[in-house]
């Protein structure tokens, strides 16, 4: 092969290279983006996700209360409630949300945080007054996050994740 051939051969060689290169971060940015399209505080996205099976739970806080209700025939019995309130996460859109459960109503709301939850915004995703509720979605990059909910005036919260 001559000088000139081989020279032509390689430069095709790191053209190539360069081109699939380029498609790569263009895919890589692609995906940045699309991802970037969520996460926007979306109870439906949120809803969506965890009726699909499609989340992990990264932290749960619950605990019983024990409510006096009328009992059948008459008087009052004593019944307890699991209250319960979960961090969820989708890995592929990098989304988290709170999920509220309980025998009251309350609302849920996430914090989050860049340093590790020695200051953090929120209350974020506000959720509606209810018995079972969830918050809107945020990207956590970067970031922790918590699930809380306030019942009776005392403050209950997952871990940070």
């Amino acid at each position: 092969m001559s000088l000139m051939n081989r020279a032509r051969s390689t430069l095709t060689g790191i053209l190539g290279a360069s081109v699939l290169l380029a498609g790569a971060l263009v895919g890589v940015s692609a995906t940045s983006a699309s991802a970037a399209e969520h996460c926007r505080n979306n109870t439906a996205e949120a809803r969506s996700w965890a009726a699909s099976g499609q989340f992990e739970t990264r932290g749960t806080n619950a605990w019983y209360v024990s409510l006096w209700v009328p009992a059948p025939g008459g008087g009052f019995i004593r019944k307890r409630y699991l209250n319960k309130v979960e961090l969820r996460y989708n890995r592929p859109s990098r989304c988290v949300w709170g999920l509220w459960n309980g025998a009251g109503r309350s609302r849920v709301y996430l914090d989050i945080s860049s340093n590790g939850g020695r200051t953090w915004d929120g209350p974020l995703g506000l959720s509606k007054n209810a018995t079972s509720a969830y918050t809107g979605t945020f990207n956590d990059r970067n970031l922790v996050a918590r699930a809380c909910v306030q019942v009776d005036g005392v403050f209950h919260c997952t871990p940070w994740w």
